[in-house]
């Protein structure tokens, strides 16, 4: 429930650890969008809870990631980004984890490279930005997903039980693990997670009454206008 709070943009704590698995990282991506539609205050007070509760090395690197976008947009920038990148390309050199820099757009990736401390680091950062397009973020940036692919959504925000989803749903589980690879592959993701936090990208989760609901049902969507990422675990 903390998480699909978080998702939605409710209060969820304060302090470090306090946030739900993955908290930090909504948090990160939507300092990241609030960054890019000009609300720099509010993406600033978003980067700094995420900061604070980050826990993980993959929320490290999304905070890390959201660090450049905000700066860059704030009177400060660029050269306020070199923190930042540092701890990009540390992070990135130690541990492997690349998949939270999908979320910086082309001209901030440029950016963070012209900043990188040494030409090797530079490299390997150029290298990973090369296996993932850059996830808009945005107005204008769709998905099309059928009535089943939303539903599903739905309930995936509530439970990450292949075995429950199937339940709820009154379909098999090879059923579900089907629509999930489908709907992962419209949304350029590789797992829950990720799906997730995507969705709340687009603005294709809100959270109602009774908890998430998929937003814009009875519109008819794009074609997907945002990069394809990794496709691999489409089970999990």
């Amino acid at each position: 429930r903390e998480y699909l709070a978080a998702l939605a943009g409710e209060p969820v704590g304060g302090e470090r650890g306090e946030l739900p698995s993955g908290g930090a990282t909504v948090l990160a991506v939507r300092a990241v969008r609030e960054a890019l539609a000009g609300r720099v205050h509010r993406a600033s007070e978003l980067l700094a809870r995420a900061d604070l509760a980050s826990s993980t090395v993959a929320s490290d690197l999304a905070v890390a990631v959201a660090g450049v976008v905000v700066t860059r947009r704030s009177e400060d920038a660029p050269a306020s980004i070199r923190p930042f990148v540092a701890r990009i390309g540390a992070l990135v050199a130690a541990n492997g984890i690349t998949s939270p820099l999908a979320l910086l757009p082309d001209e901030d990736r440029e950016a963070v490279l012209a900043e990188a401390e040494r030409p090797d680091q530079a490299e390997a950062l150029r290298a990973v930005f090369a296996r993932y397009a850059a996830h808009a973020i945005g107005p204008g940036v769709t998905v099309e997903l059928t009535g089943r692919e939303r539903a599903v959504l739905e309930q995936l925000a509530r439970t990450p039980s292949r075995t429950e989803l199937a339940e709820r749903l009154h379909v098999s589980v090879n059923t579900i693990k089907t629509q999930l690879r489908t709907m992962y592959r419209k949304l350029g993701v590789g797992d829950r997670d990720a799906a997730l936090l995507r969705a709340v990208e687009l603005g294709l989760l809100e959270l109602g009454s009774d908890g998430p609901a998929a937003a814009r049902a009875g519109e008819t969507a794009g074609e997907v206008r945002a990069g394809s990422g990794a496709t691999g675990g489409a089970d999990r």
